[in-house]
């Protein structure tokens, strides 16, 4: 059996957009994504933590409330994940994240590369769910509008994309980006918001109408239309979503 929604979304304007997601205006791929020589981190099993184990370093000069803030993400961020984010740069095998605050933007280094990687979080970047989504980029994660059958889902409308930006809505193939069995998530911690990348405050991505497929389980009709709708708006998540977090476990539980 077949069914139809359509998905009411609370929408952002321009400006809740870009104080909401300063990730987005970083500079880097995609806004904060900075690869090695490979842009295959989530499908790579050498980009891949070993175990879940993610060490980082936080340098001395950091404030109390920084430091504080970075594990208070991690450690609410993580729950009902198998990863552990561990401060120390010597656990790892010499592998970990090098948490900066001295340069522009918010962005992180993709997967584990070896040795020393960066996390960077500038003035702008201090809440708890930026923080969390860069960590997320060195767990390995794209962003969700990525994925390769993403125009089932969202409509982009380039016309109103920066024109130097519009790279950053490309669509990837499954050598570089999975779902991991997961549906499209538009709750997503890892989903541009509406207006990313405008160039005249329209917008530049939105949800579309979905088909979605009731399951039939004895004589029962179960589907979880909540998880679907995102009464906060795509681009708005403030922690992972049921969907991130089965990601995340699929790469790290099932993969080692």
């Amino acid at each position: 059996m077949i069914t139809t929604a359509i998905l009411c979304l609370q929408p952002l304007t321009p400006t809740t957009g870009m104080k909401r997601n300063p990730w987005q205006y970083s500079g880097k791929f995609e806004g904060d994504m900075i690869f090695s020589n490979k842009r295959n981190a989530l499908t790579n099993l050498n980009f891949r933590w070993p175990n879940g184990k993610v060490c980082y370093y936080i340098p001395s000069n950091f404030p109390d409330w920084q430091k504080n803030m970075i594990k208070r993400a991690f450690a609410n961020g993580l729950s009902g994940t198998c990863v552990q984010a561990v401060e120390c740069r010597n656990c790892c095998g010499g592998d970990y994240v090098s948490i900066t605050n001295d340069k522009k933007g918010c962005y992180a280094t993709v997967g584990r590369t070896g040795g020393a990687q960066e996390l960077n979080l500038a003035t702008n970047c201090w809440y708890e769910y930026v923080i969390l989504h860069e960590f997320l980029h060195t767990l390995g994660l794209w962003h969700q509008q990525n994925v390769p059958n993403r125009d089932n889902y969202v409509q982009v409308f380039l016309e109103n994309v920066i024109d130097v930006e519009q790279y950053n809505f490309k669509k990837f193939t499954s050598r570089y980006v999975t779902s991991f069995g997961q549906r499209y998530d538009y709750c997503s911690l890892m989903h541009y918001d509406e207006f990313a990348f405008s160039k005249n405050g329209l917008a530049t991505i939105r949800a579309t109408r979905v088909s979605m497929n009731i399951i039939k389980i004895v004589n029962t009709f179960t589907f979880d239309f909540q998880s679907w709708n995102c009464p906060q708006g795509i681009g708005r998540a403030t922690g992972l979503s049921p969907i991130d977090r089965n990601k995340i476990n699929t790469m790290y539980c099932n993969s080692g």
